[in-house]
């Protein structure tokens, strides 16, 4: 997670000194290529994390629906087990502080255009 969020920095500044610079992007490729890997970069783990917290849910719902009615004692209080630890979907956060899913995603590309918009508004 250091290392996204490491990206996500390097992706910022090298945006805020396009910017300054007064630097066209299309002329620098290897910038351009950087900020890119760095997109797909928080793509892939947002994505995986939201497909993570999916699956968790339809865990949960699929033993709810399982007939245990029909089974022993020992494999009931089993079930309530599992119910009772999949109540709550997975998640993957940064040091606890953001869930990465597409919700985060959303946000952070907000965020971006917002702080790059600003910078080019009173460069």
């Amino acid at each position: 997670m250091l290392v996204l969020c490491s990206s996500g920095i390097s992706a910022f500044v090298a945006a805020l000194y396009f910017v300054i610079a007064n630097i066209n992007p299309k002329f620098n490729i290897f910038m351009c290529v950087a900020l890119l890997l760095c997109i797909v970069q928080t793509l892939i783990a947002c994505f995986y994390g939201q497909l993570l917290s999916d699956e968790s849910e339809k865990m949960y719902n699929v033993l709810w629906d399982c007939p245990w009615y029909s089974w022993d004692k020992s494999n009931k209080g089993c079930l309530i087990m599992m119910l009772m630890n999949c109540k709550q979907p997975f998640r993957i956060t940064c040091y606890g502080l953001v869930v990465l899913n597409f919700k985060m995603l959303l946000s952070a590309i907000r965020l971006s255009y917002s702080l790059f918009a600003l910078a080019i508004r009173y460069k």
